[in-house]
């Protein structure tokens, strides 16, 4: 569990999901780490190479941010 972050309050370091259903946590399939810009860092799918990309909103569930 991490402290969660809204949407407008995102942050360089963020680290952001989605869900199949937004409704349920449990669902969450995809964690990216924000970048800041309206852009993310995220490795499209397991054992593809990383890429930086545009945020996507479709199935966002919310987003947490790391502490030391």
């Amino acid at each position: 569990a991490l402290p969660s972050v809204s949407r407008s309050d995102l942050q360089r370091g963020d680290l952001v999901f989605w869900a199949t259903d937004t409704g349920r946590p449990a669902t969450i399939h995809h964690v990216a780490l924000y970048l800041g810009d309206g852009q993310i860092l995220e490795a499209p799918q397991s054992g593809s190479v990383i890429r930086v990309t545009s945020m996507r909103w479709s199935g966002f569930i919310g987003a947490g941010r790391p502490t030391a």
